[in-house]
């Protein structure tokens, strides 16, 4: 079950940067309001995640858009179930929006929508191999079950 909904969360971010990068690149909307958007039509939990993000940017002290990021990452990890990794994506994505052109933040959302692409190919390839380790896994403790109570 975990594996499925690891492989959910990945392709929930992959649809979520497209989105982000739709509302940037064709509707031209300030990032705020962008995540607002995610937030009212997106997946849990990247629903919650932009929604937070948009409110720390209305609360926005002197931080810099890729500290406000960083922050409400941070404080949402629990509820993903991403690896190192794909986590270092996520942070990643972050580190460039709101100061660059449109054009360059939409490439830079490309760039890791592509990253994201990868991870979703090897979790998926992943996700076989270990369903049939489970599975013998599941027949050996049966058997040795059986075995002990004989």
């Amino acid at each position: 079950q975990r594996l499925f909904s690891h492989v959910s969360q990945l392709l929930g971010l992959k649809e979520m940067l497209l989105a982000l990068s739709g509302e940037i690149s064709y509707t031209r909307t300030p990032l705020k309001e962008a995540f607002r958007h995610l937030a009212q039509q997106g997946k849990e939990p990247y629903a919650a995640l932009f929604a937070e993000m948009a409110n720390a940017m209305e609360e926005q002290k002197a931080e810099r858009f890729v500290q406000i990021w960083n922050r409400v990452l941070r404080a949402n990890r629990k509820h993903f179930l991403l690896r190192h990794k794909e986590w270092d994506m996520i942070e990643g994505v972050g580190a460039k929006l709101g100061y660059l052109d449109v054009e360059m933040q939409r490439n830079h959302l490309n760039f890791y929508i592509g990253q994201v692409e990868g991870a979703i190919e090897e979790a998926q390839q992943e996700l076989p191999k270990r369903q049939k380790l489970y599975s013998y896994l599941s027949v050996m403790c049966g058997l040795f079950l059986i075995v002990v109570l004989i």
